[in-house]
């Protein structure tokens, strides 16, 4: 069902032009607006043969959102896209993939390998070729349609991949428009895709496994999506909402509780240093004034910045012994934080991630415990909020699956009162947990009823008085976080 609590406005942001503003309270991790079925979501070729073009099942080597869906999918004769069932498969045929997979076809028959260029390249043509499609079939009314010419077309460019899609959009016969016409269309297609984000589902082995964090608990980014009234949202390095996928279905949350009249802002970009956040928007035509951006570079630079930007070398982090990356990190932290920066300072929040990651192939768990306490609890003024809601659940996902292997016996021993200290958290723990998953995804999101099904599927857990494990949560937390802030590990003093 479609909820929509916000209206277009002009923006108070400078230069913005047209925004969303909300009509009425909104709480945190509450609808601001869905879209059930956006028209326009492609698959990226590198998802293709795993994942439903109709319905987004997923199920790879990344994991799965949908448990469920776990039989091969079904490749179409174009061999192009693929569907997680015959009924998916139908419902695309009759909307739009009859008149696209004739398409593909046709570009196969001097280009074999379609799917094996630049990714950018491929998405975006299939974007544009899924809209010609659906509007020749007659699936998209001629007011949705139009509504895609009126997008922001940002700052005008001549890439190669608009030139190449225009080649082959003349070549399948789709459209006749004009070359300066469908030029300034793609490119404001291009400028509008978001990725389609979907919450990983893992079990409790796959969490407590030695896969580095992002790949345990960070979304998979199935492919893209472009909406117009989605498109309407502008852009902030601090913004007050989010957008999150459950299947095919566009969600929009509160980041926090907001008030009716306040504009809704997401951020078009990936946290990172002012520089390079600066040198990102660009491309957008954004000059970005939120809070975070008024202050300008908060974070290190020169000689520091360099190290730091040498540690996030994957290439060259890869040569380097897991014992000997757990003290060029602790070091580097150390260093950032002695430099007048705090927790919530670029790269603070990267830098814990890989130190997590080193720590757990260099078998110190105790140390992989304090970096995940830190994650999750670290208070700082810099930033607002100290993490985005997706990343504290991400990190609390851990946290208790840490917690939950410790109170099951499968690790911890012989750390004496500490191991009671976290035994004791568990019970509440597993509560809130799947009240935080609920909040940010929803009650109805494939991962709140997976969590839901891991809760109740659990063995040996004494469930008690909801207020009583709260207090037992309270005292034992604090005990523990006073621990992890006396570990020498991650000392600031």
């Amino acid at each position: 069902m479609a909820v929509n609590k916000s209206v277009i406005g002009t923006s108070i942001i400078p230069l913005a032009g047209r925004g969303l503003f909300l009509t009425e309270l909104v709480y945190a991790g509450e609808l601001v607006f869905n879209v059930p079925r956006p028209w326009l979501c492609v698959v990226d070729g590198k998802n293709l043969r795993k994942t439903c073009d109709e319905c987004f099942a997923y199920n790879g080597v990344l994991g799965t959102n949908n448990p469920e869906k776990t039989e091969p999918f079904l490749e179409c004769k174009c061999k192009v896209v693929y569907y997680c069932s015959e009924t998916c498969k139908a419902n695309a045929w009759k909307t739009h993939h009859k008149i696209e997979c004739a398409a593909y076809r046709k570009i196969a028959q001097t280009e074999p390998e379609i799917n094996s260029l630049n990714p950018q390249f491929e998405r975006r043509f299939r974007l544009i070729t899924r809209l010609f499609a659906l509007k020749k079939m007659g699936t998209i009314p001629e007011e949705d349609f139009k509504l895609f010419f009126d997008l922001a077309q940002g700052e005008e460019a001549t890439d190669a991949w608009i030139e190449f899609t225009i080649e082959r959009l003349y070549a399948t016969g789709l459209t006749h428009m004009s070359p300066s016409k469908l030029r300034r269309w793609i490119q404001a297609v291009g400028n509008n895709d978001c990725e389609i984000d979907t919450p990983r589902i893992l079990t409790t082995e796959e969490l407590e496994g030695d896969e580095p964090y992002a790949k345990k608990v960070e979304a998979i980014s199935l492919g893209a999506c472009v909406d117009p009234y989605y498109s309407m949202i502008n852009h902030s390095c601090m913004p007050n909402s989010y957008w999150v996928f459950n299947g095919r279905e566009l969600q929009v949350r509160a980041e926090r509780d907001m008030v009716a009249g306040e504009e809704v802002t997401i951020s078009y970009i990936p946290r990172g240093a002012y520089v390079d956040r600066t040198i990102s928007l660009a491309s957008w035509g954004i000059h970005c004034t939120c809070q975070r951006c008024s202050k300008g570079v908060i974070e290190p630079t020169g000689q520091l910045r360099e190290a730091i930007k040498e540690a996030l070398d994957e290439q060259k982090w890869k040569y380097i012994r897991p014992t000997a990356q757990c003290r060029i990190l602790r070091t580097l932290i150390s260093d950032v934080w002695c430099d007048g920066n705090t927790w919530g300072a670029w790269p603070m929040r990267l830098l814990l991630v890989k130190l997590h990651d080193s720590l757990r192939a260099a078998d110190q768990e105790w140390g992989v415990l304090q970096v995940l306490l830190r994650l999750r609890y670290s208070v700082d003024d810099q930033e607002r909020p100290k993490a985005f809601l997706c990343e504290r659940v991400q990190t609390l996902r851990l946290l208790v699956s840490f917690v939950g292997s410790v109170y099951h016996g499968r690790c911890g021993s012989g750390a004496g009162n500490l191991v009671v200290w976290i035994k004791s958290l568990y019970p509440y723990y597993r509560r809130l947990l799947l009240y935080e998953v609920q909040m940010c995804y929803g009650e109805d999101s494939a991962l709140a009823k997976w969590e839901l099904k891991r809760n109740m599927e659990e063995e040996g857990v004494e469930q008690g008085d909801e207020a009583e494990e709260k207090e037992i949560f309270r005292r034992s937390i604090t005990l523990l976080l006073t621990w992890a802030s006396k570990h020498e590990s991650l000392s600031t003093s």
